[in-house]
């Protein structure tokens, strides 16, 4: 996957998803413990959602897209779906995301803004809340993709 293609993915909160998921197997859906937990998502390309005829990213712009989460023992962990919205266009653009975490215990939601600052491969998340075993949750994600396909996400849930 090509950098440009990993930072509009990330951007698009791909590390929320897997983080929800490994909450949900490893914590016994308490989010509110204050832990942290590795996970895997699968990097798939977002569809891309552009307003009107044009190259790059303009202001409008949006991507979509629904992954699958899995523990670091590639054992399947929850679903992600997310939106990113472009808030500014051309090579300093600016992507806002948000991502909802479907688990067995409930949801976890989160919020990360993209800009193209050098480091492609790594996304940073603000967990914003969250419904079920994941209501009041709060902490950060950080995703790093590799070359395997998979994200690995690194969830920090604060007590």
């Amino acid at each position: 996957m090509t950098p440009r293609k990993r930072l509009a993915t990330l951007a698009c909160l791909g590390g929320l998803v897997a983080a929800a998921s490994v909450v949900a197997v490893a914590n016994g859906g308490n989010a509110q413990a204050g832990r942290t937990i590795h996970l895997l998502e699968t990097e798939v390309n977002p569809i891309a959602v552009p307003i009107g005829r044009h190259q790059g990213v303009r202001a409008g712009d949006e991507s979509v897209s629904s992954r699958s989460l899995f523990t670091t023992q590639k054992k399947p962990a929850g679903r992600f779906n997310y939106s990113c919205v472009a808030t500014r266009g051309g090579p300093n653009y600016i992507l806002i995301c948000t991502g909802v975490y479907e688990l067995s215990g409930g949801t976890l939601v989160g919020t990360a803004v993209a800009v193209p600052d050098g480091s492609p491969n790594t996304i940073h998340v603000a967990v914003t809340g969250g419904t079920g075993a994941y209501e009041g949750a709060r902490g950060s994600i950080v995703s790093a993709g590799s070359a395997t396909g998979f994200a690995k996400d690194t969830i920090h849930l604060l007590p």
